[in-house]
């Protein structure tokens, strides 16, 4: 009984301990390492199920580390991925766990394994010497606050260069609130340091290129419509803005400025050239910022992809406002050269014809007056006389008036009050227009003298206004005279159509309009050109003794006209500091008068010569002729004290007037010399001022005229027998 019972515990004891035992052997080997060891599932219920429980745990376990590991190898194949240093700190300690092997090598020069080496101060010391104070700042500021760690900062190779490193790590905190961890990366950002400083250089050249070459450029993006602008100076010059401020407003900024006349144009170009990839090429005004306009030209083109999408517009603006303005000047200098040379040689062909009409002239009217003299009163040929000598002197003013084209027919100049002469001359105005013409004159008031020829004005005022008469066609109208000073500018002046050399500044003006049938621009042009007339008959030498008699006055002329809307004539002259002077008023005719004694006249033309010793002999002088100044002091030398005057002609082949004068005055001092010429008074004295020149007629003359002269020069030599 004992014995069985022995047994029996013996194999429950068995059957209760094997179990136990492998159970407890699987446990020690778990400790050793061996953890995937399982225990047979046998014994009691209760020791089979701590078995089973066991078996559980260990592949639990298992499939933990399986996990683990496989998130490890994906935390380290993302890594690796990334191309970047991961970095672990452990903040209390300063030990630093580095990832990614390959950025390792690459950032550092060292393998993983010889990195992961490396304390927190072997990577201090790597920062470069000018960043590194700054980095190790910013860290410590970051764990005191724990804000994130962002910089960039050079970092050392192991072969002793540096690589530019983007680094970003944040601060993890333990249970206490204190820094516990931080993690971060760090990036090689070395290719991209070096592009964007080649693309600041770039930028800085272009800039300084686009600084030099003065212009505003731009670069439209046309998908975004945004536009950059460059050219700092240039921008200043034409907007008065810089060129971020214009890039800040975009396309609209531009269009805005524009001038109003231009915009549609600027903008419907600039949108063709966008739609077509046609250059956009033109030249229009854009607002300064302080509200003057810029003319400015454009040249731009647009950029085509391999595609042929058009993507961008590049262009640039250049200032031509001075250019243009230097260019229009130069033109109105060229025009006004031109007219000048044309008025010139016009001139001295007018003044050519008119001292030779003179000449022939003056034969004409002598012997006619001659005839006159002799002439009973009461015969049949006075009236034919008459007819010849009024022939004659329209002759003569036909000349003058060529004369005063040329510029050569200014007489005696002096301070005149315009209204007074205007007025004065209203009432041979008056009888001179059209019976249907209506003719007013409105004074302005307060008018500053001019230095004028008061016979010459009054031919400048006589031709306007019948020209303004004849234009109104026999039409009834209206001839309007308006007096006025004005300031001019060289904007003004460079409007008219003949400005002579009257400088900006304060002026008269003389105004004659009509309100007959205008002029075509063709014929504006024209007005002024000698024998140019619209009228079929007519000598068209009226207002181009007009524009002579102003350029001798130094003034300007200014042309208003329309087809249908009548025509306006304005005329400038300096206005004068000077007092005016009273008009000289016509005297009455002299009594007849009578000389003696001997005349020489010296004239190269054989009609002057004989008609001025018939007046000569008809006044009761002795006289004699030389054809030349050569034989003229030939004649004087052998007899100098038989003449007791001289009559002697300007313009002379071989020995002129002028030298002739001078050998008269060394063969006797005191001689009494009258020049005779075709030329006005002025010109043909002044080369005669200071050297005694005793008096003038110009050609043609009458016999009055001549008589008056002598009377006047021979006053203080007494009458012989």
């Amino acid at each position: 009984m004992l014995l069985g019972g022995f047994l029996l515990l013996r194999l429950y004891s068995q059957r209760l301990l094997q179990p136990v035992a492998a159970l407890a052997d699987a446990a020690r080997d778990h400790a050793a390492g061996q953890r995937e060891r399982l225990v047979p599932v046998k014994g009691p219920e209760e020791i089979a199920a701590t078995a089973r429980a066991f078996n559980a745990m260990v592949l639990a376990r298992q499939r933990a580390e399986a996990g683990l590991v496989e998130s490890e190898l994906r935390y380290r194949t993302i890594v690796e991925q990334t191309g970047q240093m991961v970095y672990e700190i452990d903040i209390p300690t300063g030990r630093i766990q580095w990832f990614g092997e390959d950025a390792i090598a690459h950032i550092t020069g060292h393998t993983a394994a010889e990195f992961a080496r490396v304390d927190g101060l072997a990577w201090a010391e790597r920062l470069h010497p000018d960043d590194r104070a700054g980095v190790l700042g910013l860290f410590d500021r970051c764990l005191a606050t724990a804000a994130p760690f962002v910089t960039e900062y050079r970092f050392r190779h192991r072969d002793g260069s540096y690589r530019f490193i983007e680094d970003y790590g944040v601060i993890l905190r333990d249970a206490t609130g204190r820094p516990a961890r931080m993690l971060g990366r760090m990036g090689d950002i070395t290719a991209r340091h070096r592009a964007e400083t080649a693309l600041r250089e770039s930028e800085d050249r272009y800039r300084l290129v686009t600084e030099q070459t003065g212009q505003l450029i731009y670069d439209l993006d046309l998908q975004a419509r945004q536009v950059r602008w460059f050219g700092a100076a240039a921008a200043q010059q034409i907007l008065g803005c810089s060129p971020e401020e214009m890039s800040r407003l975009g396309i609209e900024g531009w269009t805005e400025r524009l001038h109003p006349e231009e915009r549609a144009a600027a903008v419907a170009r600039l949108e063709h050239s966008l739609r077509t990839g046609e250059p956009c090429q033109a030249e229009y005004r854009l607002r300064h910022r302080d509200g003057a306009y810029r003319l400015v030209e454009e040249r731009g083109a647009v950029l085509c992809r391999p595609d042929g999408t058009l993507y961008r517009m590049v262009g640039r603006m250049t200032d031509i406002t001075q250019r243009k303005r230097v260019e229009f000047e130069r033109s109105q200098i060229e025009k006004k050269l031109l007219e000048t040379q044309k008025l010139e040689s016009l001139g001295v062909l007018a003044g050519g014809i008119a001292h030779d009409f003179n000449n022939l002239l003056t034969g004409v009217l002598g012997n006619a007056g001659l005839v006159r003299l002799d002439l009973p009163p009461g015969s049949a040929a006075r009236e034919p006389v008459d007819q010849i000598e009024r022939a004659a002197q329209r002759a003569a003013d036909l000349c003058k008036q060529m004369l005063a084209y040329s510029g050569k027919g200014r007489f005696v100049v002096q301070a005149l009050d315009l209204n007074e002469l205007v007025e004065d001359s209203l009432s041979l105005l008056a009888v001179s227009v059209s019976k249907k013409a209506v003719l007013r004159f409105n004074p302005g008031p307060g008018l500053p003298p001019i230095q004028a020829d008061a016979t010459q004005l009054r031919q400048i005022v006589m031709n306007l206004v019948i020209n303004a008469s004849e234009a109104l066609e026999d039409r009834t109208g209206q001839i309007t005279l308006n007096t006025g000073t004005v300031t001019v500018d060289a904007a003004y002046l460079a409007t008219a159509q003949f400005t002579g050399e009257l400088a900006p500044g304060p002026a008269v003006f003389l105004e004659v309009s009509d309100t007959g049938s205008g002029m075509t621009r063709e014929t504006l042009a024209r007005i002024f050109d000698p024998f140019f007339t619209t009228k079929f008959t007519g000598r068209g030498l009226g207002l181009a003794a007009v524009l002579g008699i102003v350029r001798g006055h130094k003034g300007a002329i200014k042309v208003y006209s329309e087809p249908g809307a009548g025509t306006t004539f304005r005329l400038f002259f300096p206005a004068s500091r000077e007092a005016a002077q009273p008009l000289a008023r016509p005297v009455a005719e002299p009594p007849a008068w009578r000389g003696s004694g001997c005349v020489l006249v010296i004239d190269d033309e054989e009609a002057v010569r004989q008609v001025s010793l018939g007046i000569l002999r008809a006044l009761g002088f002795e006289a004699e002729a030389a054809p030349d100044g050569e034989a003229g002091i030939a004649r004087f030398r052998a007899e100098p004290a038989r003449f007791h005057a001289v009559l002697l002609d300007l313009t002379m082949p071989r020995v002129d007037g002028e030298e002739t004068f001078r050998q008269l005055r060394l063969l006797q001092p005191d001689v009494k010399v009258i020049l005779m010429s075709g030329f006005n008074r002025v010109d043909a004295i002044n080369r005669f001022v200071g050297k005694g020149l005793a008096g003038f007629v110009q050609k043609p003359f009458q016999v009055e005229t001549l008589a008056s002269e002598l009377q006047r020069v021979l006053a203080a030599r007494p009458a012989a027998g």
